[in-house]
């Protein structure tokens, strides 16, 4: 690898690092300031009252949101009871 490369890697990393940081800033208002604490305590006391694995589970990607994390869907009314719904099917067994 030439040094040309590294830095050209360098600066796609910084900016995968930087695009990285907004989506858990943006996800973190979400939580806290977006009303939805309905929601977390739903998905912490799924996860056995662990707030860093509910936390961990509302921000990763999941496929029945086609790629979305459930935070991406807690700006509405109609995202939210979608996340009601998933956490219900968790929480029975049913898996998709």
């Amino acid at each position: 690898m030439k040094i040309d490369d590294m830095a050209v890697d360098k600066e796609r990393l910084r900016k995968i690092i930087e695009h990285k940081k907004r989506k858990l800033e943006e996800a973190m208002n979400v939580l806290i300031e977006g009303g939805n604490e309905e929601i977390i305590v739903l998905v912490k006391e799924l996860f056995g009252g662990d707030l860093n694995v509910a936390v961990d589970w509302l921000t990763r990607p999941i496929a029945t949101l086609n790629g979305d994390a459930p935070v991406d869907r807690l700006n509405s009314d109609e995202g939210r009871e979608l996340i009601r719904k998933i956490l219900g099917r968790i929480e029975h067994g049913v898996f998709f």
